[in-house]
């Protein structure tokens, strides 16, 4: 994840090749409940209620390479029309893909951010949401002062106002 904001911040290449055959890291709450022998509880009990947070961030931190890799192609070529508002509801599918995909106890409600908080693990379920919430924000942004009304713009417009949710109880 470093590797895709640092580069980005910088505008330095990559390192690591997009799709790593490194398989994605435990659950944090079995790996939290870890002693120094490296045995859980929760690792042979098939109920336990998995919190793959850093795994999600992972798939979701992919989608963000290709926003930025598309943002940079629409800046030097100066991207409109069909090129523009198909690589933007491209884009737009796989967040949502990516959101249809949570299993319903990662989802953002508060019922969920509540769960995760009394766990230890509130914050990194927020940044979670979060880096969802500003990675369609960059997707979209480009059409926030738009003149004409485009099915990019509605599409953008309805794709930013779904982005309230989280911070409704983020401070509860």
């Amino acid at each position: 994840m470093v590797d895709v904001w640092s580069s980005a911040a910088v505008k330095v290449p990559r390192i690591m090749p997009l799709h790593s055959t490194v398989s994605y890291p435990i659950d944090e709450i079995p790996f939290s409940s870890m002693s120094a022998d490296f045995t859980s509880n929760f690792i042979n009990n098939p109920t336990t209620y998995e919190s793959p947070i850093l795994t999600e961030m992972i798939k979701l931190n992919r989608i963000l390479l290709q926003v930025i890799d598309f943002n940079r192609v629409c800046v030097s070529e100066h991207l409109d029309g069909e090129a523009l508002e198909s690589g933007v509801k491209s884009l737009s599918r796989e967040l949502s893909i990516w959101l249809e995909s949570l299993p319903h106890h990662m989802r953002d409600t508060p019922a969920n951010f509540k769960w995760f908080a009394d766990r230890g693990f509130g914050r990194m379920f927020a940044a979670l949401y979060l880096g969802y919430y500003h990675y369609g924000q960059l997707l979209n942004y480009q059409f926030l002062g738009a003149d004409s009304i485009s099915t990019s713009t509605l599409y953008a417009a309805d794709s930013l106002r779904s982005g309230v949710p989280i911070f409704r109880y983020a401070r509860q």
